[in-house]
């Protein structure tokens, strides 16, 4: 991918005063289990590329998940056909602030890839956590996980490469209780969805003790 993105910045830099080029793929799980059965069970990738172009002083920007080389020059081409457009209506010119170029690498320390743990194995701790919920008046309960992959990939015309590859993990559980006239709803970690870290799979292992 970084070759193909190269190719465009070369294309794209005698054209402009600036530009860069930005890759980010997301690979998703989300799981979700009420009363001790599984309810959804779900795995996706979303990938794009964001281009984005300064010429005569105006900002130009168009993005496409269409990732081979001929898609993406058009993608290039309509963002600088939008920066010349932008330029005729502009009140002054953009300026960018000097930058040194930036090349280096970042993954989330991981110890335990969410990616590469049997589904079944995360199943089964939701499943047991939301049966050990059924208790008194619970009358329903609820757990999820939800894990997120995102790799990106960015140059521009200062020469600048960075790559990322960060790892999210997320979930939490919910019972619900009826009894006495009165509903009442409890969630752990925390309400509106969980808690969520960049601390992959042992993050959400702390919150289980049976």
């Amino acid at each position: 991918m970084k070759k193909i993105l190269k190719n465009i910045l070369d294309w794209l830099e005698p054209k402009v005063s600036y530009a860069d080029l930005r890759f980010v793929q997301t690979e998703k799980e989300n799981i979700e289990v009420e009363n001790g059965i599984l309810s959804s069970y779900n795995v996706s990738t979303n990938r794009g590329v964001g281009i984005r172009v300064l010429v005569d002083g105006a900002w130009g920007f168009a993005a496409s998940n269409n990732l081979n080389k001929i898609s993406l020059q058009e993608t290039a081409a309509k963002a600088l056909d939008i920066a010349r457009a932008s330029a005729l209506t502009k009140k002054e010119d953009v300026k960018l602030a000097h930058e040194d170029k930036h090349i280096d690498t970042y993954i989330t320390p991981i110890t335990k890839n969410p990616f590469q743990i049997n589904p079944a194995e995360k199943i089964d701790l939701l499943v047991k956590a939301t049966k050990m919920m059924l208790k008194d008046k619970v009358k329903k309960s609820e757990g999820s996980f939800i894990f997120y992959k995102t790799n990106k990939l960015f140059v521009s015309t200062e020469g600048s490469e960075l790559e990322q590859t960060i790892f999210e993990s997320g979930g939490g559980i919910t019972a619900y209780a009826i009894g006495e006239g009165d509903f009442q709803k409890r969630s752990y970690p925390s309400s509106f969805g969980g808690d969520y870290a960049t601390r992959v799979f042992n993050h959400l292992l702390r919150w289980f003790y049976f």
